[in-house]
């Protein structure tokens, strides 16, 4: 079951704040383009992009998935645009309608999850925290093998 994306007015809102990202990021100090600019820029990105994605896929658990991403990366950009505001990078003239549209993006894209039936949005909930938790635990466990130098032995 593909869907348009083009006709949800949240995906609208989604692209034109990427745009607005990548023109508030133009000043950015050269040192922060594969830093702070770069990372802003890919979650902005990131938004629409899950959104278009999960549009295409058949089911509604993938659907959901993404928009479920989606969201997550739309927190992430309130977050580091705060963080820019902070470091002086960026004015809080540029900062604040901008976080105040993503809080708007934020509250509107989990009406997309209460669409689904109860017990699908639960499950996906439960599998990608359940994800999260086991790369959390395998990252922790498994330590980095030694590294000898070349020529010296035990």
């Amino acid at each position: 079951m593909s869907r348009d994306p083009t006709k949800l007015k949240l995906f609208h809102l989604a692209d034109g704040l990427a745009v607005q990202v990548y023109r508030v990021t133009r000043g950015f100090p050269v040192e922060e383009r594969y830093g702070l600019q770069g990372q802003l820029r890919r979650t902005a990105v990131s938004v629409p992009t899950n959104v278009v994605e999960g549009s295409a896929r058949n089911s509604e658990k993938d659907y959901l998935h993404f928009v479920d991403v989606a969201i997550a990366s739309a927190s992430e950009v309130r977050y580091l645009l705060g963080l820019s505001a902070r470091l002086g990078i960026l004015r809080s003239a540029d900062e604040e309608p901008l976080v105040s549209r993503y809080d708007d993006l934020i509250r509107g894209l989990p009406k997309a999850l209460e669409r689904a039936p109860a017990s699908e949005a639960w499950s996906l909930k439960s599998e990608a925290w359940s994800l999260r938790s086991e790369a959390f635990m395998l990252r922790t466990r498994s330590p980095r093998p030694a590294v000898r130098s070349p020529g010296v032995t035990k």
